[in-house]
C-alpha cells in the first residue's frame, strides 16, 4: 500500500513538473463544440468483443521514425489505433482518433480504408480553420464518427470514466490509450510514438517533415512520457516499438 502510494506521487509529481514546464512553449488552442450525440458507448461495445477475439492486444500508431522498421503484417495480431494521419502509413487501419480541426481534411481517406473516425465534442481549432470544420459537418460522416467528452486525467486525482468520456493528456494518443482500457486491451505496442525521435528524424519516411522545433520537441517527448504515466495508471502493459535502436 505504502510503496503504492509512493509511486503515485512520484509520477504525480514528475507529470506536474514536465506539464508546467510545457505549458511556457505550448498554445492553448481555441474549442469547436460539436453538437452531435456522445455516442462512445456504441463503439466501446463493439470493439469489447473484437477486444476479446485478438487476445487483448492493441497497437497504437503515430508518426514516428519507428513505423519505418514494421510491416503491416507485423500489426495483424492487434486492434490497430491510428493517431492522426498516420493511417496512411498502414493498410488496414480499425480507428483514427484526432483531437485537431485540420486533420478533419483526412476524413474521405479514412473512410475509404474501411476505418472509424473518433473525435472529441470539443475539437481543438489548431488552425483557427472553422469553414474546414463547418464543411465536414455538411457531408453527414456520422454513421462513422464516433464522438466522446475528454476528461482531463492528472495521476494525483485519477477518478472513473462513463462509456462515453476518455481520458485526455498532452496528445491525442492518450484518448487512444483510455479508449483501449474501456474495450479491456492488456497490452499496448506503441509504433512511431519516439518522444524525441531517432537520429535527428522525427517522422517516418512517409511523412515528409522531418523538421522539428524545440518546442515540438518538448511536446513530442512530454507526449510519449505520459503515455507511460496513464499505462501505469490504467495497470496496461505497454512497450514502445524500436526501443532497440535507442
Amino acid at each position: 500500500m505504502v510503496r503504492s502510494l509512493l509511486d503515485r506521487a512520484f509520477w504525480g509529481g514528475l507529470y506536474t513538473l514536465q506539464a508546467l514546464l510545457l505549458w511556457f512553449v505550448r498554445r492553448t488552442p481555441l474549442i469547436y463544440s460539436f453538437t452531435a450525440e456522445s455516442k462512445l458507448s456504441e463503439l466501446v461495445e463493439q470493439y469489447r468483443r473484437e477486444m476479446r477475439i485478438r487476445g487483448g492486444r492493441c497497437y497504437i500508431i503515430g508518426k514516428g521514425p519507428s513505423l519505418d522498421w514494421v510491416s503491416t503484417g507485423d500489426l495483424e495480431d492487434g486492434l490497430r489505433l491510428c493517431i492522426n494521419n498516420s493511417f496512411v502509413a498502414i493498410s488496414n487501419p480499425d480507428l483514427v482518433f484526432i483531437h485537431d480541426d485540420h486533420m478533419l481534411a483526412f476524413a474521405p481517406d479514412i473512410f475509404a480504408t474501411g476505418a472509424k473516425l473518433v473525435i472529441p465534442n470539443d475539437l481543438n481549432l489548431t488552425s483557427g480553420r472553422r469553414l474546414l470544420v463547418e464543411e465536414f459537418k455538411k457531408h453527414k460522416f456520422d454513421d462513422k464518427c464516433f464522438y466522446y467528452l475528454c476528461r482531463k486525467f492528472h495521476p494525483l486525482r485519477g477518478g472513473n470514466l462513463d462509456d462515453n468520456s476518455l481520458w485526455t493528456m498532452s496528445g491525442t494518443v492518450h484518448s487512444a490509450i483510455s479508449f483501449a482500457e474501456k474495450i479491456g486491451a492488456k497490452q499496448i505496442c506503441f509504433v512511431g510514438i519516439d518522444g524525441g525521435g531517432y537520429d535527428d528524424r522525427y517522422f517516418a519516411a512517409n511523412f515528409d517533415q522531418n523538421k522539428c522545433s524545440f518546442r515540438h520537441r518538448m511536446i513530442y517527448r512530454k507526449i510519449r512520457f505520459d503515455c507511460a504515466v496513464l499505462c501505469r495508471y490504467l495497470g496496461i502493459d505497454y512497450s514502445f516499438m524500436g526501443d532497440e535502436h535507442r
